[in-house]
């Protein structure tokens, strides 16, 4: 069973996602950085089989990307190409699906 706690926290994030998102003082570098770090210590307690198959589904396709550049420290981001930073922005604000 999924906490009222939980359930605040995930809503939370997909909400500091979609902020990040509509900022436009950042660079997609940056907010691809700093998207990616709003799912970080996530609680996946509560959450359905299915939804936790998918979601680790997801960050693969994530490593999949970033397997393909070599990102040490968080300038390293500037190296990934536009489109590869807007599918990683993407996948995350997919994450919203899994609030419980």
């Amino acid at each position: 069973m999924v906490s009222r706690r939980q359930r605040a926290d995930w809503q939370q994030r997909a909400e500091e996602v979609e902020v990040l998102c509509a900022d436009r003082n950042l660079k997609l570098w940056e907010k691809t950085h700093r998207v990616a770090s709003v799912y970080k210590g996530v609680d996946l307690d509560g959450l359905k089989s299915k939804h936790r198959r998918r979601l680790f589904d997801d960050l693969a396709r994530v490593n999949a990307i970033l397997g393909q550049y070599p990102i040490e420290t968080f300038d390293d981001y500037r190296l990934i190409v536009d489109h590869d930073l807007r599918n990683i922005i993407e996948i995350f604000r997919g994450f919203s699906r899994f609030a419980p």
